[in-house]
């Protein structure tokens, strides 16, 4: 057998072949088991609670650590376990034929109001016990009561779009902390600490949208942020940064937004553009900020603190998130629940 010699040069460049297909090799194996950025939320199924809501929808949401408590359009108060779908009455409709709105729940009573509006200030705030339905005190003399919350011992609402008034929980006090025939109130939101945080339209002022912070002891709001000429909606508070929606203004055109302010600095931030639709409520918590904006899609929304991995969560008029469950009902009479957190 003829044995051909192999050259020196020969060896080299095999040599330079085999470690140029090592590297190639090498880098698609890199490339192949490289892992994808991991989204910003954990999206579970959705999940039909009750298909059969009766009357003309839902009124008001609350939860618990056990239930999420509903109140039926003409209807009873009912209730579903967080866990579960068995759904069980709570209390019948009230003995005026009232609705609750807003209804906040504490130490088993149940704090809501009437929602009416119109002649002889037929607006009503109510403290009744949960066990038997018996009103512990009634509070009359309001028109159109609206965002009521809960925040210590005290409730805080908007009467009639010019005052803001509170009441202590014992009911043994009722105060008007702010009147001001010149602003029209469009929201409120109260912080953790107590911090009174207003949007009202400055009818002195060209009709320019203001959202203001109210410091007991003074006449006037103080300013925070002037918004053009968008109404703010809906407001809340967390962990010392005020966040809001507002509406669209059709007659200049300016894009209305998801935006949030520093109630430490006043830095204004606008998150998430809402050109799409007006929004009708919000909910913030450590998870992000969530809003259900649009006629008649009513889309449900999902963003982070600074206004990233925006999402849709689902379609429904009144929604409310319990921890990490997101309970909404819709004009189909179906309550649906869905799983959602950051990761």
């Amino acid at each position: 057998m003829i044995k051909t010699p192999i050259s020196r040069n020969w060896i080299v460049n095999a040599a330079l072949l085999v470690g140029l297909l090592s590297g190639v090799l090498s880098c698609s194996k890199s490339t192949e088991t490289e892992e994808e950025p991991e989204a910003t939320w954990f999206l579970g199924d959705v999940v039909v609670v009750s298909g059969s809501l009766s009357g003309g929808g839902l009124t008001s949401m609350m939860s618990d650590s056990n239930s999420l408590y509903f109140n039926v359009y003409s209807g009873p108060l009912e209730k579903v376990s967080h866990s579960g779908s068995s759904i069980t009455t709570v209390l019948p409709q009230h003995t005026s034929h009232y609705d609750r709105y807003d209804m906040c729940l504490a130490n088993g009573y149940l704090f809501w109001h009437n929602g009416l509006m119109g002649g002889g200030d037929p607006g009503k705030i109510y403290k009744t016990l949960l066990s038997s339905g018996a009103d512990i005190w009634v509070k009359e003399g309001f028109n159109d009561p609206k965002e009521l919350q809960m925040v210590g011992d005290y409730l805080y609402f908007l009467n009639y779009q010019e005052h803001i008034i509170r009441v202590s929980l014992d009911g043994t006090s009722v105060d008007t902390l702010l009147t001001d025939t010149n602003r029209t109130i469009t929201a409120l939101a109260v912080s953790d600490n107590g911090d009174i945080c207003c949007a009202y339209l400055d009818n002195d002022d060209s009709g320019r949208r203001v959202v203001a912070k109210l410091v007991l002891g003074l006449t006037q709001p103080v300013k925070l942020a002037d918004r053009g000429n968008r109404m703010t909606i809906r407001m809340i508070v967390h962990d010392n940064v005020l966040y809001g929606v507002e509406g669209k203004d059709y007659s200049t055109g300016e894009t209305p937004w998801v935006f949030s302010i520093d109630l430490e600095t006043s830095d204004v931030h606008e998150l998430v553009n809402l050109s799409a639709g007006n929004p009708d409520d919000l909910i913030v918590d450590g998870d992000g900020v969530f809003w259900e904006y649009g006629y008649p899609s009513h889309t449900i929304m999902a963003a982070t603190h600074s206004g990233a991995d925006v999402t849709t969560i689902g379609w429904g008029y009144l929604f409310h998130k319990h921890d990490s469950i997101l309970y909404w009902a819709n004009h189909d009479r179906v309550l649906r629940k869905r799983t959602i957190r950051r990761r």
